[in-house]
């Protein structure tokens, strides 16, 4: 099968970062992994940063659609901190789209404006997506609701990422969800 030169450097990229780290992988690393010139590679991506944002929005997108299954597979008796649960372990779990994650959010502090300006629209269409999806459960209180699960989950992915324990997932959420789960 031959692979086109774009999609071979995203997949050495993809490996590299998850082998070396993302500061430590260049350019040429995933020029040469790749097979491709130099530049190849800067006619598909003008920098690294352009080649992390791709990576990160193929893996956005992948969260995204298993968070658009799960939320139109629910059922009409499954409580909310049983969907919310679904969606926090299929989050957490993925480590490599995580660290890549968390390196996204610490560029777009530390030096990236334009990665900063890609993840607040992600984060805006992560609300949106979660909130209508938990209104049904929360009614009115859905947007600020949306914010805390999204906040937890940011928090449950550093944790997961740190090798802390995570002991009981669900019994957060119960906290968290109590309320709406008895109505």
């Amino acid at each position: 099968m031959n692979i086109k030169p774009r999609q071979k450097i995203l997949e050495a990229a993809d490996q590299l970062f998850n082998q070396q780290g993302i500061q430590t992988t260049s350019l040429a690393d995933i020029s040469k992994a790749a097979e491709v010139s130099k530049g190849t590679l800067f006619y598909h991506f003008k920098s690294k940063d352009d080649l992390i944002l791709e990576i990160a929005i193929q893996y956005i997108k992948t969260v995204e659609a298993e968070m658009l299954a799960l939320i139109e597979s629910k059922t009409e008796d499954q409580t909310l901190s049983s969907l919310a649960l679904q969606l926090i372990n299929r989050v957490i779990e993925a480590k490599q789209r995580n660290r890549l994650h968390l390196y996204l959010i610490e560029e777009s502090i530390n030096r990236s404006p334009a990665i900063r300006t890609v993840l607040n629209g992600l984060y805006s269409q992560w609300l949106t997506m979660i909130t209508t999806a938990i209104e049904p459960w929360v009614g009115e209180r859905a947007a600020a609701s949306a914010q805390v699960l999204l906040a937890m989950t940011d928090g449950l992915i550093i944790q997961k990422t740190l090798e802390i324990n995570i002991d009981d997932v669900e019994a957060l959420l119960e906290v968290v969800f109590r309320e709406q789960d008895q109505t």
